[in-house]
């Protein structure tokens, strides 16, 4: 992203996930310091409802076209993106010796560059305010230490809280998930779930949906071992407003964020204890 402030997104590196067609899901992470040199593999399809959560934080999209039932062209999606299919950018999209598309951080900040997007930051709103530096914000209320819920049958995910660490660790399938770049299990500091309505397309063959962005919805914030309702919404100039019930803007912790685009019959799956 290239949004101010850059030192605030920087504290806190939200890591999306939502549902697809065919019981899969696609996960993207927004990073105001992509390493220069690391690969940046499994970049894959977007979907509309994926593209708003990269123009609320002022992200310049990386991926490689489209599978929305409407058929995109890269005119589709306004703001600054990097299409490998529809931009013709093999020069900055590879594809490894498993067909995997890869990528590194400067061959993007080189693509962009030379589409003439700017990499110097500009305002934008942030759906949050952090903690104070140095303090844990631990929510009133309900005490949270278990929260689990399925995008399919087959997806489920759960994360389990540490009350020393103040942060929540990543299982699918029944194990903890793990960075196979670091060796470690997989944390974050907030688990922030959004649900939304769901439109959806039939065809003589198949059905497929989409997520819907622009009528809003309910959600949960997990922070701190405890939880808060919110109301999320994006507005008219493309910002996410992300509100607690008494209309105040939700606070998270320091520290990387998990977003979950679920839908509303998603919420049914939940359970935390």
């Amino acid at each position: 992203p290239h949004c101010q402030p850059s030192r605030e997104l920087a504290a806190q590196k939200p890591h999306y996930r939502c549902p697809i067609d065919g019981e899969k899901t696609r996960l993207w992470a927004i990073s105001t310091a992509p390493s220069l040199t690391t690969t940046l593999s499994g970049v894959a399809s977007v979907r509309d409802y994926m593209m708003p959560s990269l123009k609320a934080f002022g992200a310049i999209g990386a991926y490689a076209g489209t599978t929305d039932t409407v058929g995109a062209t890269a005119s589709v999606y306004d703001g600054d993106n990097l299409d490998y299919i529809y931009h013709n950018l093999t020069d900055t999209f590879k594809k490894d010796e498993t067909g995997t598309l890869t990528t590194t951080g400067i061959a993007l900040q080189g693509a962009a560059a030379g589409r003439g997007y700017s990499l110097t930051d500009t305002e934008c709103t942030l759906p949050y305010r952090f903690a104070e530096l140095g303090k844990r914000y631990t929510p009133s209320g309900n005490t949270v230490r278990s929260i689990s819920f399925r995008y399919s049958m087959a997806n489920t995910i759960k994360f389990t809280y540490n009350e020393e660490t103040g942060v929540y660790t990543r299982e699918q399938k029944g194990a903890e998930h793990i960075d196979s770049a670091t060796g470690n299990a997989l944390t974050f500091a907030n688990i922030l779930l959004l649900f939304h309505n769901v439109n959806y397309y039939h065809t003589a063959t198949e059905t497929s949906f989409s997520l819907d962005t622009e009528s809003g919805g309910d959600g949960y914030l997990y922070t701190g071992g405890g939880v808060v309702t919110v109301r999320w919404r994006y507005t008219d100039d493309g910002a996410l407003s992300i509100l607690t019930d008494d209309g105040e803007v939700i606070t998270v912790n320091r520290g990387k964020t998990y977003i979950g685009m679920l839908r509303v019959t998603d919420s049914t799956s939940l359970i935390a204890k």
